[in-house]
């Protein structure tokens, strides 16, 4: 009995300080987040910079929700889908023709996204989820029209990226489920940080 635990200790401890791949994107994400602190406070804490700001943590988020636990919660993506559309007109992209066509930028993004993603999860027979498509729609009611294409573009490649990343880090494991929260949010959040910097620089 002693012999097999102490064979089967070396095993367990493997597993158990294995650093998860996630924590690259963490490291991304909180110094991303630490570049939008100090535009803000550089530009002054005005309604455009606060609603990038909590885009940008929104994202993060999700994507360090997704990569430890596969999964994107209804709970969350749904309320800030409405919210961002809402908020659309104060955005920078979006702002200055008028309410309605903020809005309907916003929304005619998330149309294009979730579209797109699912056609792209039928093609890949189930290896998208429901929450990966729902959170495509996100990504596009936040970037918008013209935007959104680029948003999903960027996204789809950072998470080929990601999944390049696995496939090598571990050679021996079967790698069953992809999280694609973390590449779509990377995507979404350069995007939306190069939006941000052009249009405090004028």
């Amino acid at each position: 009995m002693e012999a097999r635990l102490l064979a089967s200790d070396p095993d367990r401890v493997t597993r158990t300080e294995e650093p998860g791949n996630w924590e690259i994107f963490a490291i991304l994400g909180v110094t991303l987040v630490l570049v939008l602190v100090f535009l803000t406070l550089q530009a002054g804490v005005i309604p455009v910079s606060v609603i990038y700001l909590l885009d940008f943590l929104l994202l993060t988020n999700i994507a360090l929700g997704d990569a430890r636990k596969r999964i994107i919660p209804n709970r969350v993506v749904i309320p800030a889908t409405v919210a961002v559309v809402a908020l659309s007109p104060w955005t920078a992209h979006l702002q200055g023709e008028g309410y309605i066509h903020a809005l309907s930028m916003s929304s005619l993004g998330w149309v294009f996204c979730i579209t797109w993603m699912g056609l792209a999860a039928y093609i890949a027979s189930g290896r998208l989820g429901g929450g990966d498509i729902k959170f495509a729609g996100l990504i596009g009611a936040m970037v918008g029209i013209p935007l959104a294409p680029a948003a999903i573009g960027v996204g789809v490649a950072f998470s080929g990226v990601y999944a390049l990343v696995l496939v090598v880090s571990r050679p021996n494991k079967d790698i069953k489920e992809f999280p694609y929260g973390p590449g779509l949010s990377l995507g979404c959040g350069v995007l939306i940080l190069y939006i941000w910097i052009s249009s405090m620089l004028g």
